[in-house]
């Protein structure tokens, strides 16, 4: 590190002194904050497939992998969570989390040491607190899903990328580094196949920055390492997938893909707070970089400074245009969660930006930028006030709803489930049992959610709907839904069924919606509002 650069800057911009302990404090705060309400959501659907995907009950690695192996993605984060509960016999779901939480804090350690040398310890500090201050950090930290596991090698493929290219303009060797490198690699599209347009597009920068012929021919050796692994792989694996990959929600028209991206661009600028402060430090490095140009100001490394920028900023672009050309040219797999796997480079990139306007010798600017920030820091972190309300999808609220209803302990639950087939497991116990008591024991219906409106459709489902409705059966369930339909089309259901079944006097069908807590105005601001629910048809006597 410069540490000349940073007693310069502390001598310059004295407030620095005073804001870098309420920074450091954040990020803090942030990372406590994922352990201490590991519990508080209940798991949403996504969770719940690792939860299905990694249990650690299975009688051997072969059926963990055979399982594993039924999602799109590869299984190496539900390995990491399946290894944990074989050892410590924890809940799956709170392992899920409780190591995505640590592979978070793990990632803004990460953050400040990817950058390179010429960024000074503030401008690594801003980017850490950036990061622990997103809403991106905030939602995304704790899922136990391999968000965080993503970021952690997102950052070490820069790290290595870096040195790599570093090596390369000093005229040293890289074999050790790329052999690194092509291991991370493997690992790395073995945890999250949208990590592989991240790794082709590493090789493909750095073919474009070697100056020599041998180390091209290694780094493409290291590129036909990986995507051999990966192909090898996925011809194992393309077997075992249950879902008809071609059959999706992802589209290769150009609509879409301009939507998944508008959406992964809001999502990586954060809520109402977050967009100011990215637009501030955009347009104030601008500001740095004329000022910079006019008043002919000297700056140390420039250099690396333009190579290394170049590097990072290229990187996630050439990523995501791999990406759309995978999904127009083999199978549809494009969408918004590719901004958020690779965020990392926003955060790091912002560092750079923060860095210049530290350079840029415009005091009362760099006094003005500072401040600003933390001011909107310290509202982002306010987030945490709010950690221990539900704000997922009401799986286990529902589920109470459901125990709490004395009618049905033993009734058979008719409950709205995918229309296509995602595993070889039920979805009602794996997904609906998991909250419920004795879930594993309870007799399920399950009813796909493309035909929501024409329920209760003719066979098993509608005979325990007339049951239910005639009174022979006291369950008042007739129908149980969370994440797959919504209240529109239960709505034409329930008045479907009140026109076309006669039922006793002073009984009506009702949609019933578990609601979670009511965000407030300041919540909105800080992307905290919930619009998950879970809803009942429930007859009513």
């Amino acid at each position: 590190m410069t540490d000349k650069n940073d007693v310069d800057l502390a001598k310059s911009n004295r407030v620095l002194t005073i804001v870098i302990p309420i920074w450091l404090a954040l990020i803090v705060l942030a990372v406590l904050n994922n352990f201490m309400y590991l519990d508080a959501s209940s798991l949403w659907l996504d969770e719940l497939f690792t939860v299905y995907f990694s249990d650690p009950n299975q009688p051997s690695f072969s059926a963990f992998l055979n399982r594993a192996s039924e999602d799109v993605h590869p299984p190496g984060y539900y390995a990491l969570v399946w290894i944990t509960g074989l050892l410590t016999g924890a809940d799956t779901g709170m392992i899920a989390r409780g190591i995505s939480a640590t592979l978070a804090a793990l990632s803004l350690v990460l953050i400040c040491l990817a950058m390179p040398k010429w960024i000074s310890r503030p401008a690594r500090l801003f980017s850490c607190t950036l990061a622990a201050t997103s809403h991106i950090y905030f939602l995304y930290a704790p899922q136990g899903r391999s968000y965080a596991l993503s970021w952690v090698l997102v950052i070490l493929l820069l790290m290595l990328a870096l040195d790599i290219n570093r090596a390369m303009s000093q005229g040293k060797p890289i074999s050790l580094k790329l052999s690194t490198f092509t291991i991370t690699g493997i690992i790395s599209g073995l945890c999250h196949m949208y990590l592989v347009p991240l790794i082709g597009a590493k090789i493909a920068i750095m073919l474009c920055f070697s100056q020599s012929w041998k180390n091209r021919f290694w780094i493409a050796v290291s590129g036909l390492i990986i995507l051999t692994t990966m192909l090898v792989f996925l011809n194992w694996q393309a077997d075992k997938i249950i879902l008809d990959v071609s059959d999706t929600w992802f589209s290769a028209d150009s609509d879409f893909l301009w939507r998944q991206t508008n959406a992964g661009l809001k999502r990586l600028f954060g809520s109402a707070l977050e967009t100011p402060l990215s637009n501030v430090i955009i347009a104030a490095s601008v500001v740095s970089v004329v000022w910079i140009l006019i008043k002919r100001i000297k700056i140390q490394d420039l250099r690396p400074i333009i190579f290394d920028t170049i590097f990072v900023f290229s990187s996630p672009i050439l990523a995501l245009a791999l990406a759309i050309l995978v999904t127009l040219f083999y199978a549809p797999s494009y969408s918004f969660r590719y901004f958020i796997v690779l965020v990392p480079f926003y955060w790091i990139l912002m560092g750079f930006l923060f860095e210049i306007i530290l350079r840029s010798s415009l005091k009362w600017m760099i006094i003005g930028i500072i401040i600003f920030t933390t001011i909107i820091f310290i509202p982002l972190s306010a987030r945490i006030l709010w950690s221990d309300l539900p704000t997922k999808q009401p799986w286990r609220e529902t589920a109470q709803f459901v125990d709490n209803t004395q009618e049905c302990v033993d009734a058979i639950l008719p409950v709205v489930t995918f229309a296509e087939k995602f595993i070889t497991g039920s979805v009602p116990v794996n997904f609906y049992g998991y909250y419920l008591n004795n879930g594993t024991a309870r007799d399920w219906l399950s009813y796909p959610e493309d035909e929501v409106t024409l329920f209760p459709g003719t066979g098993p489902v509608r005979n325990i709907v007339v049951e239910r409705i005639t009174g022979n059966d006291p369950c008042p369930i007739l129908l149980w839904d969370v994440a797959h339909s919504n209240p529109a089309n239960l709505e034409i259901a329930r008045q479907s069924m009140m026109q076309t079944f006669d039922l006793p006097e002073g009984s009506t069908i009702i949609l019933k919606t578990i609601k979670l807590p009511e965000s407030n105005l300041f919540m909105r601001l800080l992307g905290m509002s919930s619009q998950e629910e879970g809803y009942f048809l429930l007859v009513q006597r």
